[in-house]
Formats: structure tokens, sequence, C-alpha cells
């Protein structure tokens, strides 16, 4: 799928979940100037790359970290989705609590940290009734 840059900047968490599934093409007018894959496409790419070319590809791969362990950014951003819509929060409740908080507008400026600090938070909230 092509999206254009306003439209992948605006969506990225949804941008993020489509390239999990097939490559994403962000595109200025009819310019191609990003393609987003998944993890496992890229070490495919790497691993043809290094093949072809003789290249290293240790700069590109994650250090003592696990692959199990890394932080799909998207899938806690889908995660905090279900806990706001749980609370009925609103868009503006969302926002001035992240700013308040961590000095941010929105959960795409969060680091992984903070965006998992937020989401342990929205879930100790008690579901209104």
């Amino acid at each position: 799928m092509n999206w254009e840059i306003n439209e992948a900047r605006q969506q990225f968490s949804e941008l993020l979940a489509a390239a999990a599934k097939e490559p994403q093409l962000i595109v200025e007018g009819d310019q191609p100037v990003a393609a987003i894959i998944s993890p496992e496409l890229f070490q495919e790419f790497l691993s043809w790359q290094q093949q072809r070319d003789g290249i290293s590809t240790e700069s590109f791969a994650p250090r003592n970290i696990e692959q199990t362990e890394l932080i799909n950014f998207s899938d806690l951003i889908a995660q905090t989705n279900l806990e706001i819509k749980r609370l009925g929060w609103t868009n503006d409740q969302g926002r001035q609590h992240l700013l308040t908080t961590y000095g941010k507008r929105s959960r795409q400026l969060l680091s992984d940290e903070e965006l998992m600090a937020f989401l342990e938070y929205l879930r100790n909230q008690p579901t209104p009734e």
C-alpha cells in the first residue's frame, strides 16, 4: 500500500501494523520517499545483501537483545487504545494526561519505557460503571 507522508505520520501505528504483513511505501506526490518493512524482511534483506556483497550486517543487528524481548511499538499503541476505550476517555483527556505526566502531546512521541508506563497506568485505572 502507498501512504502519503502526512497520512503515514498521522497513522503511524496503523502503518507499522500494515508493515508487519507486507511492505508499505511512503510517497510524496508520485515519488517514493521511503519503505517500511517488517524486521524479519529486513533481516532477510541483510542476509541477501551480505551474501551478494560479502559485507557484515553486524551493525544492523540488535545487540544482547532476544527477538522476543523487542518492544512492538504498534502493539503497545493498540493496547493503550483498548484501555482508553475501556475507560471512556476522550482524546482531550488522553492528551492532557500525556502533557501533564510526560510533557508530550501524543503517544507516538513517548519512548518505549514511557509508553509502557502509560499502558500500566491505564490498566490500573478502574473501569467506570
